[in-house]
């Protein structure tokens, strides 16, 4: 009897049942779309207030603050740079010293070498 009471009511309304899931699924769906929708338009008001944001820092930063900077870099490395020539100026000193004085000594220990030898 229940089943005959189902079967009567599914096809005397002409389905309605199926209309009502499908459009309580449409309706979810709906709203879920435009929950998506209003976070995409809060993050895109968020990275629109972040950008600017930046614009605003960077406007203060003018051509000549950022040459200013590039050419403290460009001062420092050039003094780097010639604090290693310097440096390796002074080892080749250093080594050409080192190298005179081992054929001095090695001059003399032959020179002693050879007065004892022939004695």
């Amino acid at each position: 009897m229940v089943s005959e009471h189902l079967a009567i009511r599914s096809h005397g309304q002409g389905g309605s049942v199926g209309k009502q899931s499908s459009q309580a699924y449409t309706i979810s769906e709906q709203e879920q779309r435009m929950k998506r929708l209003e976070k995409l338009k809060r993050d895109l008001e968020r990275m629109s207030n972040e950008r600017d944001e930046l614009r605003g820092i960077l406007a203060h930063y003018n051509v000549k603050d950022w040459n200013n900077r590039f050419n403290f870099k460009t001062i420092m490395l050039e003094m780097q740079h010639d604090q290693v020539t310097r440096d390796l100026k002074n080892i080749l000193q250093q080594i050409s010293e080192a190298l005179y004085k081992c054929q001095e000594l090695t001059k003399k220990i032959n020179f002693t070498a050879s007065g004892t030898v022939t004695s």
